[in-house]
């Protein structure tokens, strides 16, 4: 008798949601698409309504050939005004799928497909302080925030809508200064969510509890890397995670003044998080790097002071077992999930005095126990007008005064001024934890404690012009504080290479912080590959073995060596543990440092016998790749490219990437043996030197344009690969002299 196979209720589910976003999709992915660089920079501008705007008086935007802005207002609401025109100009489509994400609102967009991601999305709950957040702002904020909402709403009403809403299903919808609060909000998405949400499922398997101290111990540890497809994936696509940044002193500069420079390490995607502008009114002179959506300068320069930033990787999230928390003390809401061409989905999202229960989320069953979050974020906090501060500050004091505002997400800022002082500090709103790490993922509710007590930055260590001549921050481990200041940090080794740069070069010039940004090395690895090295000659693996024996240590696209390195690290892995071990290590943020501990604590005959079982696929991947560029890619997929199949037409600048994980020209890959796209990268460059106000540079991977077709929307990628900069100056004659373009916006 035959056995009849019944499909799971989740598999019809899956399958049927695929079908229903395919039809809905697909005559808009398959119509035909404006040929790239066809619509230059005149007919871009064009576009702009230029009359019957929301203004006091007329505000001229300077523009340069890559559509980069700067905007002189004669007052501070029209100039916010501005920046909401400009904002939606360039990245109209972004702006509202941040607005969706924040919201929980993709299946309205993409389908069945986004029920559970929304699912996710609103059980972490964006918008939670938004409503005590908008009340308490003080009054020059929410008039800020409100002029800057007049200008995206006037052109949400009047603009052309961008060629990809069709597909999106996105129109005409107006913003509210709630919906600005909210998707800064998603831009302060906890960095370490990532690892809550890939190890929870697995916390019970006793074959893993001996690695719980040494994750939460991990102090030398790689950037994660998670599949697009991962919801704690796309979180990344809009909130900031890595970064370098670094300030020199005067002793140490060519130019006789302080330098200040970074590079922001985020998901390659187009268009670019980042926009570059700049702009001139009365309380604000500043250029630099913005998100659209939200109306402040993050990392930029003044004539006065310049300043960068890397996430701080702090702990402002706990996962709480709530699992014996009597039932009255749970709260359950019920919302309505509006699907793109299906009907529509009724959720229950359960709530508790320790945050929303995250346990319920499908992807998250599997636990046992009933687990809740508590994030900062939940709680009201007024990063706006901290921003607004930072760029209006003159001195230090004022600069680290504006930052206790901020809470999330928390920064390690890097600060330069006119006078020569340079400083680093921290600025986070922590609670009030022992520095000792826990044993678990899931802490006890008693340990809730520790959230009735906060420090802020002010509270916790800060260098202000240091002896050695410069300050860096490449998301390591903090000093020493008075608490617990996070658990999972990222790699030592692109500080560590940072120092030795600073070492080895003791005056600096523009053309050595270009190279800075630009290296590709990792010298860490060579103590590792000399452990190696003498067992894997008796495995009689001789093209893995040449390969690294005449590696520079450099991952150059071109490196034969880089490529076996990381085949024999991934095959190594599995070879020493199993097969999931290399995810495992990965979702932790502790890769490679963990590996590295794994190889150095071996014995002999282990390690020979997993090099036995490893160097065999590792020759065979090597034959097939050759270089370290064929099997690791760079490639900018718009937002529709991540549709299988016919999202390729939407996927650019395809081709070999330089860089890894670990190296400071960022470009994250995950422990694998197989071809992949970087899912990381240095996205964004920024370099000041405080001896001229004119000397700012930036380059973007990608281009300032969101706009299909437009040829600024990849202008740049080709510049950021070959260490070209676009220069923004602070002089208004400069400004005038340089940028070509001038569009005039009259009330």
């Amino acid at each position: 008798m035959g056995c009849r196979i019944v499909p799971s209720r989740r598999l019809i589910e899956t399958v049927s949601g695929l079908a229903v976003a395919a039809r809905v999709l697909l005559p808009h992915l398959l119509a035909p698409l404006p040929r790239q660089g066809s619509i230059d920079l005149e007919q871009r501008l064009a576009a702009l309504p230029r009359s019957g705007l929301p203004l006091s008086a007329n505000v001229t935007i300077h523009w340069d050939r890559h559509q980069v802005p700067f905007i002189d207002a004669a007052t501070d609401d029209d100039l916010a005004t501005a920046f909401g025109i400009v904002h939606v100009h360039l990245r109209w489509t972004q702006m509202e799928l941040m607005r969706h994400v924040a919201e929980g609102r993709l299946a309205e967009l993409l389908g069945p497909p986004a029920i559970e991601m929304d699912r996710l999305l609103r059980t972490l709950d964006f918008r939670r302080a938004v409503p005590a957040i908008a009340a308490s702002l003080p009054t020059a904020t929410e008039r800020w925030l409100r002029a800057y909402v007049a200008g995206v709403n006037h052109m949400v009403a009047h603009a052309a809508m961008p060629p990809d809403f069709p597909a999106f299903g996105l129109g005409r919808r107006p913003w509210t200064l709630e919906d600005v609060l909210t998707v800064g909000r998603l831009a302060s998405a906890d960095a370490t969510w990532r690892v809550w949400l890939t190890l929870l499922p697995i916390i019970d398997d006793p074959s893993l509890a001996p690695l719980w101290p040494r994750m939460f111990g991990a102090n030398d540890a790689a950037d994660a890397v998670l599949p697009d497809a991962d919801p704690a994936g796309l979180l990344s696509r809009f909130t900031r995670h890595a970064s370098n940044a670094f300030a020199v002193a005067p002793s140490r500069s060519v130019s006789g003044a302080a330098w200040l420079a970074g590079d922001t390490h985020l998901p390659a995607l187009l268009p670019n998080l980042w926009l570059i502008a700049g702009c001139r009114a009365p309380s604000m002179h500043a250029v630099g790097l913005m998100i659209a959506g939200i109306p402040a300068i993050m990392l930029g320069r003044t004539p006065h002071i310049a300043w960068g930033g890397t996430n701080l990787h702090a702990a402002s999230s706990d996962v709480y077992d709530v699992t014996d928390l009597p039932a009255q003390e749970i709260r359950t809401r019920r919302e309505t999930l509006h699907v793109r061409g299906a009907r529509d989905r009724a959720i229950a999202i359960r709530d508790t005095a320790y945050g929303p229960v995250l346990s319920d989320l499908p992807a998250l069953r599997g636990i046992r126990r009933t687990a809740a979050l508590r994030w900062m974020g939940h709680d009201p906090s007024d990063e706006v007008t901290a921003l607004l501060g930072v760029a209006k500050a003159r001195t230090w004091q004022e600069f680290r005064a504006a930052l206790e505002h901020l809470a999330v997400p928390g920064q390690n800022m890097l600060y330069a001024d006119r006078e020569g002082h340079i400083g680093k500090a921290m600025a986070v709103h922590l609670p009030s934890r022992p520095d000792n790490p826990p044993q678990s993922l899931l802490l006890a509710r008693t340990a809730a404690d520790d959230w009735n007590n906060r420090v802020t930055g002010s509270g916790l260590p800060a260098i202000h012009d240091p002896l050695e001549g410069f300050v860096a921050s490449a998301n390591e481990k903090p000093q020493a504080a008075p608490v617990r200041v996070g658990w999972f940090f990222s790699s030592g080794r692109r500080i560590g290479r940072l120092r030795e740069l600073f070492q080895a070069a003791p005056m600096i010039d523009f053309a050595a912080i270009a190279a800075i940004q630009q290296d590709v090395t990792m010298p860490s690895a060579g103590p590792v590959r000399d452990r190696l090295m003498p067992l894997l000659r008796r495995c009689a693996r001789r093209s893995v073995a040449d390969a690294l024996q005449h590696w520079d240590l450099r991952y150059d696209a071109s490196s034969k060596g880089a490529l076996a390195f990381e085949l024999l690290l991934f095959h190594l892995c599995a070879a020493l543990h199993d097969k999931r071990r290399p995810r495992v290590y990965s979702a932790t943020w502790n890769a490679r440092g963990l590996i590295f501990d794994d190889i150095t604590r071996a014995a002999d005959t282990t390690l020979a016998d997993a090099l036995r079982r490893a160097a065999p696929p590792a020759g065979r991947a090597l034959r097939r790749f050759r270089t370290w560029g064929r099997m690791h890619r760079m490639e900018l997929p718009h937002l529709l490219g991540a549709v299988p199949m016919l999202g390729r037409r939407y996927r650019f600048a395809a081709g070999p990437a330089h860089g890894g994980n670990d190296t400071l020209w960022k470009t994250g890959n995950p422990l694998t043996a197989r071809r992949h796209r970087c899912s990381f990268a240095s996205t964004a460059r920024y370099v000041f030197d405080m001896s001229d106000p004119d000397n700012n540079w930036f380059v973007l991977l990608g281009g300032q344009d969101g706009w299909l077709g437009s040829a600024t929307l990849l202008d740049q990628a080709v510049m950021y690969q070959r260490g070209v900069y676009i220069r923004m100056p602070l002089r208004p004659e400069t400004v005038n002299a340089e940028f070509a373009h001038r569009t005039v916006l009259s009330p």
